[in-house]
């Protein structure tokens, strides 16, 4: 009986190493994959603030 239960002991531990690299694996890529979502982003605002400022200085010039 006790073979069993160190069987189904050693079984577990496999199984929650197992578990355990492919959870570390699933959340570096989704770490890559919101990286990779904030870059765009800041991408994004660097955009619509370079426009922004193109913007303000055209209606400057129109105001004159």
């Amino acid at each position: 009986m006790s073979k069993f239960f160190a069987g189904a002991f050693w079984v577990l531990v496999g199984a929650a190493f197992v578990l355990s690299i492919h959870s570390a694996n699933n959340i570096s890529n989704n770490l890559k994959s919101i990286e990779g979502n904030l870059d765009r982003i800041n991408t994004m605002l660097k955009d619509m603030s370079s426009n922004a400022e193109k913007n303000n200085e055209i209606l400057k010039e129109l105001t004159k």
